[in-house]
C-alpha cells in the first residue's frame, strides 16, 4: 500500500509515510474520544458503540474503494490521510468503550477476569487481519489490487458486529444511575474528579498501547524488511505470536477469575517484564532463524498477557461509573495518540538512521519504567469503586 500511496524509488521512505498516515489515525481518536464519549456517559455505552463502529465501517470501506496515486495523483494521497483521520475519530470512542461495556455488566461477577477475556478481542482482531492478508497474498500476490480486499472484508465484518450491538442491553450500572445524571461535561468531570487516576491511566495505556503495536504490527514489517523473510513469512509468523498473546491474554483472565486481588501485583510483575525482555527480543528477532524468532514470540506475548489481561478493569476503576466512559477514551487515546500509535514509525526511523538492534526494544523498557515510577508514587491514591 505504500507504493500505492505514496510511490517512491526508496522504498523505507515510502513506508514511513505509511507509518505516518497510519499514526494519523492516532492522534485524531482522542476526538472520537471526546465525541462518543460524551454520547457514552449521556445517552448511553450502548449507542455510543452501535454509531462509532457504523463510521469505522464506513471508512475502512473507503479506503477499499479509494484510486491510486497513479490515477488521480496527490489526491488519492491526501484522501487516504482524510480517511484514516475519520477511522480515528470513530475507533476513539470504540475500544475503551467496549471495554467499559464488558466490566460493567460483570461489575459484580469477575470483572477483571471477564475484563482479560474481553482484551483478547483486539489479538483476534489482529490475528483475523494479518490471516485475510496472509490468505490473499498467497491466491494471488501478482494482483495489484490484492491490498483493497482485506478493507472490503473489514468493512462487512464491521456491518455484522452493527447488527449485533443494535440487540444487547444497555450495563446495568448506566441504567441504575443514568436517572440521576447532571453532567454537562463529562470530560471535564473526569479530570476533575481524580487527576491521579488520569495521570496513572494515561502511562498505562501509553505503554499497553506500544507493547500491542510492537507485537500485532512492528514485528511484522521487521521482518520482511530488515531480517529479509518473504511478506507471507512474516505474516505467518505475526500469527503464530498473536495467537501466543492472545493466549496470554486468556491465561491472565484465568488467573484474576481464582485471585481477583492480585490484580496491581500482575500490573508491575507484566512491567517489570517488559522492561526486561524487550531489547532481547530484538536481538533473538534479527538472529532471524525460527527458534529465536519462536522464543522472541513467547517473550512479547508473555508480557502482553499480563499487561493487556489486567488493563480493562485496572482502568475501570480509575473513574467514577459517570464519566468512565469519556474519562477512559480520552486518555486513552491521548496515550495511545501522542506514544503507542507511532511506535512502528518511531522504531522504523530509530532502525534506519542508527542501525542499533535494540533501540526499539529499549523504548518499550523506558515506557515500562515510567509507568512503574508513576504508578509507585500514586500507589496511595484510593481506587473508585460503584459500591463507594
Amino acid at each position: 500500500m505504500s507504493q500505492v500511496f505514496f510511490p517512491s524509488d526508496n522504498a523505507i521512505s515510502s513506508l514511513l509515510l505509511m507509518f505516518v498516515a497510519y499514526g494519523v489515525g492516532f492522534v485524531a481518536r482522542p476526538i472520537g474520544a471526546i465525541i462518543f464519549g460524551y454520547i457514552g456517559d449521556l445517552k448511553g455505552r450502548k449507542i455510543a458503540l452501535v454509531y462509532s463502529l457504523l463510521g469505522m465501517s464506513v471508512c475502512t470501506a473507503g479506503c477499499g474503494l479509494l484510486p491510486s496515486y497513479e490515477t488521480i495523483g496527490v489526491s488519492a494521497s491526501i484522501l487516504f490521510f482524510i480517511l484514516r483521520i475519520l477511522q480515528g475519530v470513530c475507533i476513539g470512542g470504540e475500544a475503551q468503550g467496549g471495554s467499559t461495556f464488558i466490566v460493567e455488566h460483570f461489575w459484580n461477577r469477575s470483572p477483571a477476569s471477564y475484563g482479560a477475556f474481553f482484551a483478547t478481542s483486539n489479538g483476534f482482531g489482529a490475528l483475523l487481519a494479518t490471516a485475510v492478508s496472509l490468505v490473499f497474498l498467497t491466491l494471488n500476490s501478482e494482483d495489484e489490487h490484492i491490498w483493497r480486499y482485506p478493507f472490503i472484508f473489514g468493512a462487512i465484518v464491521g456491518w455484522i458486529g452493527i447488527f449485533i450491538r443494535r440487540h444487547v442491553p444497555e450495563t446495568p450500572i448506566f441504567k441504575e444511575f443514568s436517572a440521576n445524571k447532571n453532567l454537562s461535561n463529562p470530560i471535564l468531570s473526569s479530570i476533575k474528579d481524580n487527576k491521579s487516576g488520569c495521570i496513572r491511566a494515561f502511562f498505562y495505556f501509553a505503554l499497553i498501547s506500544s507493547v500491542t503495536q510492537f507485537g500485532f504490527t512492528f514485528v511484522n514489517i521487521y521482518l520482511s524488511t530488515f531480517v529479509g523473510f518473504q511478506k507471507t513469512t512474516a505474516l505467518a509468523f505475526a500469527c503464530v505470536g498473536t495467537l501466543l498473546a492472545m493466549s496470554g491474554v486468556g491465561c491472565t483472565g484465568f488467573f484474576l477469575k481464582k485471585f481477583p486481588n492480585k490484580l496491581d501485583s500482575i500490573i508491575r510483575f507484566g512491567s517489570w517484564s517488559a522492561l526486561i525482555m524487550a531489547p532481547f527480543t530484538m536481538l533473538l528477532l534479527d538472529w532471524g532463524g525460527t527458534l529465536p524468532i519462536m522464543l522472541a514470540l513467547l517473550f512479547i506475548a508473555f508480557f502482553t498477557g499480563l499487561l493487556c489481561g489486567a488493563a480493562p478493569y485496572f482502568i475501570a476503576l480509575q473513574f467514577k461509573h459517570a464519566n468512565r466512559y469519556s474519562g477512559s477514551a480520552l486518555v486513552n487515546n491521548l496515550a495511545s495518540g501522542l506514544i503507542g500509535g507511532f511506535f512502528p514509525t518511531v522504531g522504523l526511523f530509530l532502525l534506519s538512521k542508527t542501525h542499533v538492534i535494540v533501540l526499539p526494544g529499549f523504548y518499550i523498557s523506558g515506557l515500562s519504567l515510567l509507568f512503574l515510577s508513576v504508578n509507585w508514587y500514586l500507589k496511595k491514591e484510593i481506587l473508585f469503586d460503584e459500591k463507594a
